[in-house]
């Protein structure tokens, strides 16, 4: 365990996380099955990930797909702006 953010996640009481970043097929992939090997429910906006292909980025969500709910960042947006 190289960071003490679980423990920080956990005492802020947060259940859902919202991944995202560059290299979809690798970093991206790996935080969310982190996060979801961890009991975090975890969304992906789909269009505020990048990889270094299309095809690698295509790769990487379907990689995430059964770790994560794979949504637009506008939709993302959208259940959000109730809070």
């Amino acid at each position: 365990q190289s960071t003490n953010i679980d423990y920080v996640l956990r005492n802020l009481n947060v259940e859902q996380l919202i991944i995202c970043g560059q290299a979809t097929d690798q970093a991206v992939e790996s935080a969310c099955r982190n996060a979801a090997d961890r009991g975090y429910l975890v969304t992906i906006p789909k269009d505020a990930c990048f990889a270094q292909s299309g095809n690698d980025h295509v790769k990487g969500l379907h990689g995430m797909s059964g770790f994560s709910r794979q949504l637009s960042s506008n939709d993302v947006l959208r259940e959000l702006r109730p809070f």
